[in-house]
């Protein structure tokens, strides 16, 4: 069945997806919801987005499942969020909107295109190449498909952001899925199976984060860095590369059993 990678506007706050959640699904659900929500950052500018997505106090209350990493992240970037609201008062999306169409977008081109191509492929700023052929297939094979106003190329960051947040939407459901056969005694059940989906899921995104987003990730950064290093998009950067560092892989240590 053909599924829909869209650009879905999540709550920086997911203190409710525990309701009926079994504590492990719990934990990658949460986990998919940030990365989702940092790809529509990444590919949609703050004044097309709703303002309630940059109010800092909703950063500071976010679960941050327990990792110092990334509290610490969250917490600096709603610190930056309070000093661009303090800095520019009501312009401040079109601010940070006008600084990430200049480093992501143009014209005449972006001053930091937002694809792994141009990092992978010597700077390849046609768009089709190796590693946008790549994510092409990766969608494919998914059945996902990209909707929304936003035309990019595959291999945007904020595109393998959101893919990454379907397969670990994808754990969270098999963890679902696992207890929910476990407790259910008039059903026979293969816990062998089932714990080997979960760890079939988290290998199949822990090689997709090392081969894609996490491979060049530091490279866009440093680039904004260079370019612009107090903007919206250096800050945004620092937060999806703590993200992407840390997934809550250790949960039930299934990783370390099983590798």
């Amino acid at each position: 069945m053909e599924q829909r990678l869209s650009l879905q506007h999540v709550s920086a706050n997911n203190n409710d997806a525990s309701l009926g959640m079994p504590h492990s699904a719990y934990r990658w659900s949460v986990y998919a919801g940030l990365l989702n929500l940092l790809g529509s950052l990444l590919i949609t500018t703050p004044n097309r987005l709703p303002a309630s997505l940059f109010d800092p106090e909703a950063w500071h209350a976010s679960d941050t499942l327990g990792n110092a990493c990334l509290h610490d992240a969250f917490d600096h970037f709603a610190a930056y969020l309070e000093q661009l609201q303090r800095t520019h008062g009501s312009a401040a999306l079109t601010e940070a909107a006008c600084e990430q169409t200049a480093l992501f977008i143009g014209p005449p081109k972006p001053t930091c295109p937002p694809w792994e191509g141009f990092y992978a492929e010597q700077h390849n700023e046609v768009g089709y190449g190796r590693c946008a052929l790549e994510m092409l297939h990766a969608l494919q094979d998914a059945h996902l498909t990209i909707e929304g106003s936003n035309r990019q190329y595959a291999d945007h960051i904020g595109i393998e952001c959101m893919y990454a947040a379907t397969l670990a939407q994808r754990i969270a459901d098999a963890f679902d899925h696992t207890t929910e056969q476990n407790s259910n005694k008039h059903q026979n059940t293969d816990e062998e199976q089932n714990t080997g989906d979960v760890y079939t899921s988290m290998c199949t995104l822990k090689a997709f984060l090392a081969d894609h987003p996490c491979a060049w990730i530091d490279a866009l950064y440093e680039r904004v860095q260079h370019h612009a290093p107090d903007a919206y998009c250096a800050h945004l950067l620092e937060l999806v590369r703590a993200v992407l560092n840390n997934p809550p892989y250790d949960e039930n240590n299934i990783i370390d059993e099983f590798s």
